[in-house]
């Protein structure tokens, strides 16, 4: 299908400059708290269309070929719940923070993969099919495992309904999946050749809003908190970047898997643990949260456009 060439500029240009809009995004809602109000009950919806036009660039060739390596799936999915929990762990054990913030920190740590990793990694040109078998199988597992965690690392007990969890990654990832998936089949390559100049567009707009919607409705408790909790946030995220890669590396994936792995592990579910922390515990215990999910979408958008620039540069387009 043949796209006009100004719509691929302008998808291009979006594409380049991604992270630009979730700061300016971030800065509007700072000021204008009610700016992206509209959008705190919309995003499951929005991720939804995302996971469908995702879906359409997607093919059963390429889930059946992560199918034969159900390996890499699991060692992600360990290393997620291995290696976040364990790393908020040691980071609120080396800074002081209130117990209460140190305990969000940990639960932050123990929730599964976040949804917009699936974004991140298509944005990055990472594999995304790989990246939504992770965060499938680890939010599935998290009615079993996030409690668990949280029990071991701080003592404490929280009750996670496995009924809501099972209901969200079907209705947000895989019905859309599974429909864009349909859809590629009944339209053929046209659609993935639109969805792939129209979702750098849609991605934008769908992480700005969800940006917007965090700070704006957080924007007090964000405030309040000191440099030490945005310290211990930053260095979990990116240091969950980093071992995500290297265990990639260490397992032998090439880059494009390394990509998934990097996004799935370090993004973390953090509107879930806002969720937790806000029904079962002190807002206090929501910071951690709160700014995670600002961070991450920052930080997110980042590195996959620095990927994205630099496979475009070196002539890589899959």
């Amino acid at each position: 299908m043949q796209i006009p060439a100004p719509i691929e500029r302008i998808s291009a240009f979006i594409s380049q400059f991604f992270v630009v809009f979730v700061i300016i995004s971030a800065l509007w809602s700072w000021n204008s708290p009610q700016a992206f109000a509209w959008a705190s009950d919309k995003i499951p919806l929005l991720l939804g269309i995302l996971m469908f036009g995702a879906g359409a660039t997607l093919t059963v060739d390429e889930f059946k070929e992560v199918g034969k390596h159900p390996l890499y799936v699991l060692a992600a999915v360990a290393s997620q719940f291995i290696m976040m929990p364990l790393l908020a762990f040691f980071l609120v054990e080396l800074v002081d923070l209130p117990d209460v913030v140190a305990f969000g920190v940990i639960l932050v740590g123990a929730c599964p993969g976040g949804i917009a990793s699936n974004v991140i990694t298509l944005m990055a040109r990472g594999d995304v099919a790989l990246s939504v078998s992770i965060t499938s199988v680890s939010t599935l597992l998290s009615p079993i495992m996030t409690p668990l965690l949280v029990i071991l690392l701080t003592g404490s007990d929280i009750d996670v309904a496995p009924f809501d969890l099972f209901r969200s990654i079907v209705m947000i990832i895989i019905v859309p999946i599974s429909l864009g998936l349909i859809a590629r089949m009944i339209f053929g390559p046209n659609l993935a050749d639109l969805m792939k100049v129209l979702l750098p567009v849609m991605s934008t707009f769908s992480i700005m809003s969800l940006t917007g919607a965090t700070v704006g409705a957080n924007k007090e408790v964000i405030a309040s908190v000191s440099n030490v909790i945005v310290f211990v946030v930053i260095a979990h995220n990116v240091l969950g970047y980093l071992g995500g890669y290297g265990v990639a590396r260490l397992v032998g994936l090439p880059s494009r898997q390394r990509k998934s792995y990097c996004f799935e592990i370090g993004m973390q579910n953090s509107s879930l643990a806002v969720a937790l922390a806000t029904l079962h515990f002190a807002p206090a215990a929501a910071v951690a949260a709160a700014i995670f999910g600002v961070w991450h979408n920052i930080s997110g958008p980042a590195l996959a456009s620095l990927w994205a620039w630099r496979d475009a540069k070196r002539g890589i387009t899959d």
